[in-house]
Formats: structure tokens, C-alpha cells, sequence
């Protein structure tokens, strides 16, 4: 009876929590960021007519930079070593980023992925978010801890990554946004709440805003510029969404895992029967996983394969239980798995619909080898190795030091693999 009472006790505490909204501050119109912005078209941009190149044409490429929480090292690990073969990232026409992408593309569109590498380096997880409730020796919460995630209305307080951002994004590297910005793009991309619609920042015009305006103003804008990257990187229920100019945003994610969009074409002119240019060498590069690792669901281990999975056709043994958030999450997993697997997909689609025979050997997908990364050597051990490591001493809730150093390595090493792909022309 004492228990039941004690259940009883918990869901009518968590209710009435759940009861207590959190309610965003206004913003008046005299402090609106003011985005460039639009709906998400998912669509290859319009032939460049150079009418906004200068002397020095930007690189016939693009880059697509996907989501992918703290695998995002692997994309850093892959652009730094990038830049060491080539001696410097290409200038791209198109820089885009969702989530972790987004947290990478600015160091990409100016040439500084040894930045982003020191970035995803880090010592401990509270680098980059406070938890409002700490795992338990099983992996899961106490009801405390679940308490605390329902009043918050989050797992974690992203404020450590607004404050890295806040000192990785200088006013002198928008600066650097804004020389290099002529004839190309750098676009984030998140989803607004209560429109449905995935929508596409321009950073290039907020990064100009910044520099152009004096004092306060100028950080103002700054500001906005670095909650754009932490809106595409709030995750739903993991992280609280993120207000800009009183509109809600969450991680990009949600929608697509990579985009290509055509921002910036004149509205209303339709381009499928504009003539397309040379094809653009184009780089996606996924640093999510776009499979789920499968797992056991059996109360008897010994029901489980060899490999400690649980194949979806085999009925015997009763299923272990499950909580609330843990269910969420593997939900979420498998979702966002099977959308960076299908926007991958459609833009290499349209991009092989749109230039045919020509963009043979222009596509080049970057990912995360799952099998192949796991078994990585790094520090005397394997990236599972350092994993299983670290969820048995730390318990993190997202971001594990030590298999974030060794996906870098693996990163470098994927870029090593395909050196051939990644020596193209920088003017």
C-alpha cells in the first residue's frame, strides 16, 4: 500500500507540474532580430548568373552539413583534415547546416575547421549542457529526476553551448563571414513550432547586420546570429526551444537531416525549364547515424542473438519493461535516422534529375561507416571501447569526451580514405 501511495504521490506531483507552462518573454519590434528568412523549399538553388561575383569567383562546390548531436566530431574531424590536404576548405557557393551542421558551417564557409575540431574537443559534458536531472546506475532517472525534467520541460539547459558559441563566434569572425560572403550563401536551418514548416536562416545578412552596426546594436545582432545555430540544435524534449522574435524554433532536424535550398531566387520566376549551369561538385556530409543500432528487448538475455540483438521475428521470452523518456528517445532516434536516410536521399535525386549524364562522379556523401567506426583504434582502445567506457564512469546524457576525440580521429581518417575526392580547385 505504502508504494501505491508513493506512485499515486508521483504522477499527481508530475501533472501538476506538467501543469506549469513555460512562458517566453516578449519581444518588443525595436529589439527583433529580423531574419532573412522563408519556408524550407528543399530544392537545387538557381544557375549562378555572377552577378554578385567578384574578381575571386567562389569554387564550384556546395556542403551540406547534417545533424548528428555530438557525432558532429566526425564532421569536424573530417573538415580539419580536409583542410590540411588541401590546404585550405574550398570556398563554396553554398555552405548550409542543421543542428551540429549548423554548428560547424560558419567555421566551414571561412576556411577555420581547426576551430570546430577544438570545439568537439571537449573535457566533460558540462561544456556544453547543465542537466536538470542526473542518470542513475541504470541509465534512467529517479522520480526526482523525471519531476524535474517535466517542470522544466527539458532534459538539459543548453546555456554552456550559447556561452561556447558566444565566445567561438566573435565579432571579428562575423567579420570574416561577412569579407568572404560575395557570390555564396551560409544558411541554417531549424523548424518553427507552430507553423510546422522547416525555415531557412540567412546568416550572411544577419552576420552583416552585426558588423554593420555600432556598439550594443552590433551585439544584438550577434546574438541573434548564435541563437539561430542553437535553435536548429533543440532537440525536442532534450533541449527547450529556442524564441526569436517571438516565434518558437527547434532543431532543424525534425524535418530534414541535410538541405540544399533556393534562397535567394527572385519569387515567383519558375526555374525548371531554366537552362542549368556546369554541375556543382556537391558534399554531403552526414555526421548522424542514419541506422539505429539494434538492441535486446528480452527480460532473458540468453534470448538475445550473439551479437546482442533481438531479431524482429523472434516471439520467445517476455519483453523487459520500458519508461516514458527512454521509449521517447528510441523513438526519436529511429525517426531521425529514417529523415537524414530519406533528405539525403531526395537531393541527390534532384540533383542527378537535374544535370543527368554531367553529375556523374560530382556527388560525394560523407557518413559515419557505423561497423567501421566502432571498431576504430584510438587511445588504446576502440570508439565502442570508449563509449562503453564512459557510460559506465560519467553517465552523460548526451556527450561522452573521450569517443568525441576518437570520432575526430575517425573523421580524419574517412577524409585520408578519400583524399582524392576533397583536392579540388580553390580559387
Amino acid at each position: 500500500m505504502a508504494a501505491m501511495l508513493r506512485s499515486i504521490l508521483v504522477l499527481a506531483l508530475a501533472f501538476g507540474a506538467a501543469s506549469c507552462t513555460t512562458v517566453p518573454r516578449p519581444v518588443a519590434t525595436a529589439d527583433f532580430c529580423g531574419f532573412e528568412m522563408h519556408r524550407a523549399e528543399v530544392a537545387l538553388p538557381p544557375p549562378d548568373r555572377g552577378s554578385l561575383l567578384t574578381a575571386v569567383e567562389p569554387a564550384n562546390a556546395m556542403l551540406l552539413l547534417s545533424g548528428g548531436s555530438l557525432h558532429g566530431a566526425f564532421g569536424a574531424g573530417v573538415l580539419a583534415r580536409w583542410k590540411e590536404l588541401n590546404g585550405g576548405l574550398p570556398r563554396f557557393r553554398t555552405v548550409t547546416g542543421v543542428s551540429t551542421g549548423a554548428l560547424l558551417s560558419t567555421d566551414a564557409f571561412i576556411d577555420r575547421p581547426e576551430a570546430a575540431r577544438q570545439a568537439y574537443s571537449i573535457e566533460r559534458e558540462s561544456q556544453l549542457l547543465t542537466p536538470y536531472a542526473r542518470r542513475n546506475a541504470k541509465g534512467g532517472f529517479n522520480a526526482t529526476g523525471y519531476l524535474s525534467i517535466v517542470r522544466n520541460n527539458a532534459v538539459a539547459d543548453l546555456a554552456p553551448l550559447r556561452a561556447m558559441l558566444h565566445d567561438h563566434i566573435s565579432m571579428d569572425v562575423l567579420k570574416q563571414v561577412v569579407a568572404r560572403a560575395w557570390g555564396r550563401r551560409l544558411l541554417v536551418g531549424a523548424v518553427d513550432v507552430d507553423s510546422g514548416d522547416a525555415v531557412v536562416f540567412d546568416m550572411l545578412d544577419m552576420a552583416r547586420k552585426a558588423v554593420n552596426a555600432a556598439g550594443p546594436r552590433g551585439e544584438h545582432f550577434r546574438n541573434c546570429y548564435i541563437d539561430a545555430i542553437v535553435a536548429s540544435s533543440s532537440v525536442p524534449l532534450a533541449a527547450k526551444p529556442v524564441v526569436i522574435d517571438n516565434r518558437m524554433y527547434i532543431d532543424g532536424g525534425a524535418r530534414f537531416g541535410v538541405f540544399l535550398d533556393a534562397f535567394g531566387s527572385e519569387a515567383g520566376v519558375d526555374r525548371r525549364d531554366t537552362p542549368p549551369g556546369p554541375p556543382p561538385q556537391l558534399y554531403i556530409l552526414v555526421n548522424g547515424m542514419q541506422r539505429v543500432k539494434a538492441q535486446c528487448g528480452k527480460v532473458d538475455r540468453t534470448l538475445c542473438a550473439a551479437d546482442g540483438t533481438d531479431p524482429f521475428d523472434r516471439r520467445e521470452g517476455a519483453h523487459a519493461g520500458w519508461n516514458l523518456l527512454g521509449l521517447a528517445q528510441r523513438s526519436s532516434d529511429i525517426l531521425v535516422a529514417q529523415i537524414y536516410r530519406f533528405s539525403a536521399a531526395d537531393i541527390i535525386a534532384r540533383y542527378r534529375e537535374r544535370y543527368g549524364a554531367a553529375a556523374v562522379g560530382n556527388v560525394h556523401y560523407f557518413q559515419i561507416e557505423s561497423n567501421e567506426m566502432l571498431a576504430h583504434p584510438f587511445r588504446n582502445s576502440t570508439c565502442a571501447g570508449l563509449h562503453e567506457e564512459e557510460e559506465v564512469r560519467l553517465r552523460p546524457l548526451q556527450f561522452y569526451p573521450n569517443y568525441m576525440a576518437c570520432l575526430i580521429d575517425y573523421g580524419r581518417a574517412s577524409a585520408d580514405r578519400r583524399a582524392g575526392e576533397l583536392r579540388i580547385g580553390r580559387p
